[in-house]
């Protein structure tokens, strides 16, 4: 056993001077021992705080075992070995070791952290002036498994550097798949801890903003209320009508959310399965608007309703999606309910339509290890929306419609909230209001061929639009019960996706006066949506009566 005294200070002055420690060696509080060119233990090393261990340009090969305690210095290139540890676990997080000089070699690091207090997190520190290289494992003993968010990331690791075969293994962050996660963080010169809502959270506010974009632009695809031009004279100029839409279909969002300013970002897959019927209810008149405009006015209604599914994965520290640790999925639904007025007016060649809208909208979720027990979150919005097409007959039945248009939705904000086994509020994730601001061009081909008795004619359409969401990203934001910090999560929203749609409409006149009815309309329609982060498929049929 070699012991240097509580503040003595010592300095090898020859020009080879060489440690080899297979006992056990202490540093004492403060104590000062330099001036080696090369230290060889295969024993143990206890460095006290305030200790200084080594020399200027020295080698320091370690086989053994480095235990600190505080906040020592070796000064020299420390090289570890396989068999090696240096041991900072000692239960507090206050151990700090500098090394004046790079570290090489196979390094085991025992670290003690505690990021319970909420901007107030601790951890053990690895500090090394120079380069550090090779392969790095730090074992973590978390000394309060309470988590807190954390706006700063906490280090662990500094460096001058990193060599170009540095490796970083970390074991014993608590397990990813709750509220809150632990994850790393890295840059140019340090290695840091940060606590952040858990990844599991970005798929949930992924999916939130999925579901949401989905309703907007899919669900709800920008659609002129079904009006059709009158083959008939109705008296007074005049017809009022009415008609049903039904609709049936999946879409499939990927979507990642980022959590505020941390760089890291995660991704979430959001499966949809729904279906709507909307109606409505309008006067239809034939030149008597300005300038002799054919014109429509009317109210519309409608509901729509799904499932969601959404897979989920643990992650590694590094915030990687893990696809060999499947976790329980999170499963919901939701239900739609709007009212409307619109207008359609049609001169010449052109139709242009406008169409508000106000609709209450629900998503429930449920996940046990989330605490999503029939979580429901309430969002109410308005969305603005029209078109303008041009018809341009061609020969032999033939019409081609190029057309343009857009929807603009508010949607306010709304709150999930999380639970604990008792069904006490543990956390709440909150959307913000937000603007989907989605135009769109397409061109339509259609052939028309009329019945011999010149009472119907049935037409065949094949339809392609391109559709952009011009709109900034949705922000959700995470807040624990006892934390008074809250994380922002920023969501993409779906970008720029193409449709290719193919249906056929049908129209029949009833002259013979068998009834109220004047005029049917029906059409049935397959749209197929595809883009880097939208595959979707739906069917419309829709049919309408003028009297």
């Amino acid at each position: 056993i070699w012991t240097l005294n509580e503040d003595g200070t010592s300095v090898m002055a020859g020009a080879n001077d060489t440690l080899n420690n297979s006992g056990i060696f202490n540093a004492a509080m403060n104590s000062s021992l330099t001036g080696w060119e090369a230290v060889n233990n295969d024993g143990t090393i206890n460095l006290m705080t305030g200790a200084t261990f080594g020399g200027v340009g020295a080698v320091i090969t370690n086989e053994g075992a480095i235990n600190v305690m505080g906040a020592p210095t070796l000064v020299g290139d420390l090289q570890n070995t396989a068999d090696s540890t240096i041991n900072m676990n000692t239960g507090n997080v206050s151990e700090t070791l500098t090394v004046e000089g790079g570290v090489s070699g196979i390094t085991t690091l025992a670290m003690n952290a505690d990021l319970s207090a909420s901007e107030d997190g601790a951890s053990d520190l690895f500090e090394v002036s120079g380069l550090l290289d090779g392969d790095v494992t730090v074992n973590f003993a978390f000394t309060d498994l309470t988590l807190a968010t954390q706006s700063d990331p906490v280090n662990f690791i500094e460096v001058g550097g990193f060599g170009g075969s540095y490796d970083l293994t970390v074991t014993g962050l608590p397990v990813s798949g709750g509220l809150q996660d632990v994850l790393l963080v890295s840059g140019a010169d340090f290695e840091a801890l940060q606590v952040l809502p858990g990844t599991s959270l970005g798929g949930v506010a992924g999916t939130l903003g999925s579901v949401q974009a989905i309703i907007g632009s899919v669900v709800n695809r920008p659609s002129s209320p079904f009006v059709s031009a009158l083959a008939f004279e109705p008296e007074g100029g005049c017809s009022p009508g009415g008609w049903a839409r039904g609709i049936y279909g999946w879409a499939d969002a990927d979507t990642s959310t980022e959590f505020g300013g941390s760089g890291i970002s995660v991704p979430s897959s959001s499966n949809l399965r729904y279906r709507g019927l909307q109606g409505g209810f309008d006067l239809s008149c034939i030149d008597d608007g300005p300038g002799g405009i054919d014109y429509s006015v009317g109210v519309t209604l409608g509901v729509n309703d799904g499932s969601t599914f959404q897979p989920r994965f643990g992650f590694l520290p590094s915030g990687e999606l893990d696809p060999n640790d499947p976790l329980e999925p999170i499963v919901g639904s939701f239900n739609q309910r709007f009212v409307g007025v619109y207008a359609v007016a049609e001169r010449d060649n052109w139709v242009g339509d406008l169409q508000l809208r106000h609709e209450r909208t629900s998503l429930t979720f449920n996940n046990t290890q989330l605490g999503l027990d029939d979580a429901t979150i309430r969002t109410t919005g308005n969305t603005l929306s029209g078109s303008l097409t041009y018809f341009m007959d061609l020969e032999n039945g033939l019409q081609v419609a190029p057309t343009a248009g857009f929807a603009i939705t508010r949607t306010g904000s709304g709150s999930l909230t999380f639970v604990d086994g008792a069904g006490d509020p543990t956390a709440t994730l909150t959307s913000d209001p937000h603007t989907s601001q989605v135009g769109f061009a397409g061109l339509s081909v259609a052939r028309t061929q009329v019945a011999e008795d010149g009472q119907s004619a049935t037409t065949t359409f094949i339809t392609s639009t391109f559709y952009n969401d011009f709109a900034r990203t949705r922000t959700t934001r995470f807040q624990a019960d006892d934390d008074p910090n809250s994380t922002d999560l920023v969501t993409d929203n779906l970008g720029a996706f193409g449709e290719f749609s193919v249906g056929m409409s049908y129209v029949r006149l009833f002259t013979d006066g068998a009834g109220p009815a004047r005029q049917l309309n029906a059409t049935v329609r397959g749209d197929a949506r595809f883009s880097n982060r939208l595959q979707s498929f739906g069917l419309t049929a829709q049919v309408r009566l003028n009297f």
